[in-house]
């Protein structure tokens, strides 16, 4: 095998998969194959082929699209109410009691 090829099955086939996402079984599967195919007398079948992934459409939206509800309020209206209906509970539940003085 000469040094062109195992400099290719190193650098080529083996971390295309690794850049691809941390393919570490489908690099090394790769890269076993193709040697296997070189040392068995059969033509090198080269590198595989670079495949580009261009995301065109965006997965987000932009600060003028979000919604620019009312959460804001709402929790504060919610925190608010979680005060103060148990203090008025805990005062009704005093002014009902029977006065133990006496």
């Amino acid at each position: 095998m000469s040094d062109d090829i195992a400099k290719s099955v190193a650098s080529e086939t083996l971390m295309v998969p690794l850049r691809d996402g941390n393919k570490y079984n489908q690099g090394f599967i790769d890269a076993t194959e193709r040697l296997v195919t070189v040392l068995s007398g059969k033509p090198d079948p080269g590198p595989p082929q670079i495949i580009e992934k261009v995301q065109v459409e965006r997965t987000f939206k932009k600060p003028g699209e979000t919604d620019q509800g009312n959460s804001t309020a709402w929790i504060i209206g919610l925190l608010i109410a979680a005060t103060i209906i148990p203090m008025a509970t805990y005062y009704i539940y005093l002014a009902i009691q029977p006065s133990s003085e006496g």
